[in-house]
């Protein structure tokens, strides 16, 4: 892989069990890049990750609600817990793969302030450095640009105002929601649609 001196965008979804890095822990985190011409990186190039708890994390790092919520998803819980590595691991390899990409990464997720905001603080925790600097992109407000309705984006994806052909789900790829890697190839699909979209400012018809 040749590393581009331009921005590349990197859809990443985590899965977690706690809303922070205060009070949860990062189980599993997915990457694909997204390139200007609407290239989606293939499989064999994607990222993924299952991370080991951090040190006394089983006494005061599980939310009881998002505990709670896993419950429904077991198959997917499962699926996280396998061959675990221990976080300083799976973060330079997280940050190794995406340098290699670019030089200058773009995170993009939905929402951005939850998955960037634990990847930003385990990367500081383990590596003393975010490649991603501090201009993540929220793909809620990505779209919200190209729909210019303000409030059009409140909610989940499911929820918000957007067109039928921007709201691709894992499923409609043939892969499950609430595993990391399906999840952001599904934004990577996502972002393509919007990027892609002739829809102008101000027409959401």
């Amino acid at each position: 892989m040749t590393q581009l001196s331009t921005p590349v965008f990197i859809s990443v979804d985590i899965e977690t069990t706690g809303p922070t890095a205060y009070n949860g822990e990062i189980c599993s985190i997915g990457a694909v890049a997204v390139y200007d011409d609407g290239t989606i990186s293939p499989s064999e190039e994607a990222f993924s990750v299952n991370l080991e708890w951090r040190d006394g994390a089983m006494l005061h790092r599980f939310d009881p609600n998002t505990i709670e919520w896993w419950r429904q998803w077991p198959k997917q819980w499962e699926a996280h817990r396998h061959n675990p590595v221990p976080p300083l691991q799976a973060m330079e390899a997280f940050d190794s793969w995406a340098v290699a990409i670019t030089k200058k990464p773009i995170f993009v997720a939905w929402p951005v302030a939850f998955d960037w905001g634990m990847v930003n603080y385990y990367n500081w925790q383990y590596l003393n450095r975010n490649s991603f600097g501090y201009s993540p992109v929220c793909l809620k407000n990505f779209a919200l640009g190209k729909l210019n309705k303000p409030k059009a984006l409140l909610g989940n994806r499911e929820e918000a105002e957007m067109p039928d052909s921007w709201l691709i789900t894992p499923e409609d790829l043939g892969l499950t929601s609430h595993i990391a890697l399906d999840d952001a190839v599904a934004q990577a699909h996502m972002l393509k649609a919007i990027l892609n979209d002739p829809l102008t400012e101000g027409d959401s018809t």
